[in-house]
């Protein structure tokens, strides 16, 4: 099992296809999925890895989503308790559209 986690770096690896929430990674603190060829929307992935029932959901994350193929909105982070302060978020490279929801502060 992975579910100590704390980091995920797959940049440059010409991974295809969707994007998935991490579903069982209570612990994530960075991702990096950059330089790939990533497509579609970008999933509530933000804060879907965390299990509501998590005894210590307070974390900061960094988030690096940048150059590749996504689309669409930003999606705000779902926050079930606790907090989750993102102290870095990269989507450049990507074809996003809207603004930045306000939720990621």
């Amino acid at each position: 099992h992975l579910t100590g986690m704390r980091v995920l770096r797959l940049q440059y690896n010409q991974l295809e296809g969707d994007i998935q929430p991490l579903g069982q990674l209570p612990l994530l603190e960075s991702v990096s999925v950059s330089y790939n060829k990533l497509s579609g929307t970008i999933p509530n992935i933000v804060l879907a890895n965390r299990d509501p029932d998590w005894s210590n959901p307070d974390i900061d994350l960094e988030l690096d989503l940048s150059y590749n193929s996504f689309e669409g909105d930003i999606p705000p982070p779902a926050l079930y308790k606790g907090r989750c302060e993102i102290t870095s978020l990269r989507l450049e490279g990507n074809a996003l559209t809207g603004r930045i929801p306000d939720s990621y502060g």
